[in-house]
């Protein structure tokens, strides 16, 4: 099925993931998701329950160059 192509990735080596958690605003995330990736972190998991659609979509925005830049997975 079209589309579906880009879903089946194999696991991020190394196999470490972010699971960020709460964070204050867009620039404390960034701050931890670049830490993770320096760290060698390539799977990120944004996951922050008290945010809204749209606050947890703007910062998936922010984060997804990074996590392109050093072939990470944003989930």
């Amino acid at each position: 099925v079209e589309g579906e192509a880009h879903m089946a990735r194999a696991t991020p080596t190394p196999p470490l993931q972010l699971i960020t958690g709460r964070w204050t605003d867009t620039r404390d995330l960034l701050r931890r998701v670049e830490a993770a990736l320096a760290g060698g972190v390539r799977w990120i998991q944004l996951r922050a329950k008290e945010r809204g659609g749209r606050e947890l979509y703007e910062a998936a925005r922010a984060a997804l160059p990074l996590a392109r830049r050093d072939g990470a997975m944003l989930v």
